[in-house]
């Protein structure tokens, strides 16, 4: 088996930070429990991303930029519609 590379690891770090941000808010989000959720130790997520500010804002910048992509994908999906026009009738 091999193992994944470290970025892999980070974006998966991030998915969870971010998955129980949600459930239990910002404030309770612990580097001990984060890591215990992932199945990693606490000197792995250290070493991606500094400390728990580091770690917010990889969270941060995860979350812009898949609002981003949203964004573009709804826009580029609207293209040409009049303006007016109820999208969601036949």
């Amino acid at each position: 088996m091999t193992t994944p590379p470290p970025a892999l690891h980070g974006q998966r770090i991030i998915d969870a930070a971010i998955g129980m941000a949600a459930v239990q808010g910002l404030r309770k989000l612990t580097l001990r429990d984060l890591a215990q959720t992932v199945g990693r130790s606490t000197i792995v997520i250290v070493n991606l991303f500094g400390s728990k500010p580091g770690l917010l804002l990889a969270m941060g910048e995860a979350a812009l930029e898949r609002d981003t992509d949203f964004h573009v994908q709804f826009c580029q999906s609207v293209v040409g519609l009049e303006p007016g026009r109820d999208i969601w009738s036949p």
